[in-house]
């Protein structure tokens, strides 16, 4: 990865959470403590316990967390001759 290009992993709540500190933390203990080649399975793991366990209108950050992981060595395949449509 090129200095500078950025971070290829993007974590964030899609919602407030009532308790950021508390919320933080709690991503903090369950996610970020495991090796990084774990983080999309732990994210994906707790997105599918909090829509499993927990009540329609309990909030639980689980529900919220979003991911984007970018693989910054994926390029896109080599495109035949560009032109006009006809």
């Amino acid at each position: 990865m090129k200095a500078g290009a950025g971070a290829p992993i993007a974590l964030w709540p899609r919602k407030e959470c009532p308790n950021l500190e508390e919320c933080w933390q709690d991503v903090s203990n369950e996610l970020l403590s495991q090796p990084l080649g774990k983080l999309a399975s732990q994210v994906r793991a707790k997105r599918l316990e909090a829509f499993e366990d927990c009540e329609e209108d309990e909030d639980h950050w689980g529900k919220h967390i979003g991911l984007v992981w970018e693989n910054y060595q994926l390029r896109p395949p080599l495109a035949g001759r560009l032109g006009m449509p006809t």
